[in-house]
């Protein structure tokens, strides 16, 4: 029963049988102070801080447009004898109404802190 701007990137996981949405709230909140959800489905909880190897990539949000960028995201990390911790996250940062090729997207894939 509070607003709260919107802020960006809107953090996507998971798959269509268990998707999660993921806010970055204002920095003035902390999790003891945000708003307490009114639906039961709605957790709020702070992600641990890491290291995670990023990559940006343009177009929608297609399911084709992430298995591409996370493909190349982990080519690169194999290159690099790195490997990922967890499952990706995909971040979006533009309105539903930014023209698809100039959409800013990334792929981030958690990573062992040692590299």
């Amino acid at each position: 029963k509070q607003k709260i701007a919107m802020t960006t990137p809107v953090f996507m996981s998971g798959n269509e049988s268990n998707a999660t949405m993921a806010f970055v709230m204002p920095v003035n909140f902390t999790v003891e102070k945000l708003p307490k959800p009114v639906d039961s489905s709605v957790k709020v909880r702070e992600l641990p801080a890491g290291r995670f190897v990023v990559m940006r990539f343009s177009g929608g949000r297609t399911a084709e447009q992430e298995r591409k960028a996370l493909d190349q995201l982990k080519q690169w990390m194999n290159a690099e004898r790195m490997s990922a911790l967890a499952a990706p996250v995909y971040g979006y940062f533009d309105p539903p109404w930014t023209p698809t090729f100039l959409r800013r997207n990334e792929v981030m894939l958690r990573t062992d802190e040692s590299h």
